[in-house]
């Protein structure tokens, strides 16, 4: 009985020491924190709208009143891309392009090779938003129908869809050009 009551003492003794220290060394405080997180969206986006005016309507004396030369023009032609920036970069250089409407439904066409031709014009539409010009060429090359389509004015810049069909090639591009 000896036995059993002084295994039972070092296991109460065991257990009453293991329970100070846990208390006395080993002391757990359970605190609560909440963190708050704020998240601030800041917007970097700088929006530049060039194309911030209304549309003018187009008129033959807007229209004749400065020859146009091209700011810029994206396109296909014959399944190969043109593109060309006045002043940056391009494949196809049009800095010698030109194009002047005179009121008489005439006018001159100068091309990116600075050949000049004769052109004779028309509106397409009764909106005035699509016109048809025909440059003559020199024989026996056939004269060049060109269509420019949802035409439009902008910040001092005419706007537009140009399409074309030349011995068989096709182009479609998208333009803006700019007074001389």
């Amino acid at each position: 009985m000896s036995r059993v009551f002084s295994l039972s003492l070092t296991i109460l003794t065991i257990v009453i020491f293991l329970f100070g220290f846990q208390t006395t060394f080993v002391s757990c405080t359970k605190t609560s924190t909440s963190d708050t997180v704020t998240i601030t969206r800041i917007d970097t986006l700088i929006k530049t709208d060039t194309l911030s005016t209304p549309d003018t309507a187009i008129t033959i004396p807007l229209i004749t009143s400065a020859p146009w030369k091209l700011l810029y023009i994206r396109g296909v032609t014959d399944d190969t891309i043109v593109y060309y920036t006045r002043g940056g970069q391009y494949n196809v250089n049009f800095d010698a392009q030109l194009v002047a409407f005179n009121a008489n439904m005439t006018g001159t066409f100068i091309d990116a090779s600075s050949g000049t031709h004769t052109i004779t014009w028309n509106w397409s539409n009764s909106s005035n938003t699509q016109i048809t010009w025909v440059a003559s060429n020199p024989s026996p090359l056939p004269s060049q129908t060109v269509v420019w389509d949802n035409l439009r004015y902008r910040n001092d810049s005419l706007l537009f869809d140009q399409y074309w069909t030349f011995e068989g090639i096709n182009s479609q591009s998208e333009c803006i050009a700019i007074p001389q």
